[in-house]
């Protein structure tokens, strides 16, 4: 098995700098641009646009990679758009939402969609095993997981076997100071 911090990682894959950077951002500023890029670039054939909800404060920041959020969120949202296809039209949905835990000084980002994740999936996921799917490695949710627990310093919150929506939580400590440094 090999171990390896995620400048390592980084620095092994010839990373450039930029990336492997962290930067103080304006969260809810930042992520409002986000979604509105996600909305331009990938509402598609679904006509589904993604909702942002956020209880955070104009003046919250995060200290993280923006890039890699960036393609976390991507993947977290793509699956959710493929899930969606599978429902009617009016049941369909997308939502971002943002919030902070001052007790646990954590930013936390959750994707939100409608078509619940079946219970062998989700023990798949859960299991870290690949999933079985047409066309597709299966291990985009894996991935993530290890980009945000390795690349971010945070972690990736899987839903609920019991919710009636599908919602993966990504809970970012407010600083990265121990992966920021080069």
């Amino acid at each position: 098995k090999i171990v390896q911090t995620g400048n390592e990682g980084l620095e092994r894959m010839g990373v450039s700098e930029y990336l492997r950077g962290s930067q103080s951002i304006e969260l809810k500023s930042w992520m409002r641009a986000y979604v509105e890029r996600w909305n331009l670039l990938n509402a598609g054939d679904l006509q589904l646009p993604c909702v942002f909800e956020s209880s955070l404060t104009e003046e919250q920041t995060l200290t993280t990679r923006p890039v890699i959020l960036t393609w976390i969120l991507n993947e977290l949202l793509l699956n959710a758009r493929e899930a969606e296809r599978q429902l009617p039209p009016g049941e369909r949905l997308l939502k971002i939402v943002a919030g902070f835990s001052p007790a646990r000084r954590e930013c936390e980002i959750s994707i939100i969609n409608n078509k619940v994740l079946p219970r062998e999936e989700l023990e798949s996921i859960r299991n870290r095993s690949p999933l079985q799917r047409d066309n597709k490695s299966g291990r985009g949710v894996w991935i993530v997981g290890g980009q945000v627990r390795n690349l971010l310093g945070g972690v990736l919150q899987l839903p609920d076997p019991e919710d009636h929506q599908t919602r993966f939580t990504i809970a970012l400590p407010e600083r990265m100071d121990a992966l920021a440094r080069p």
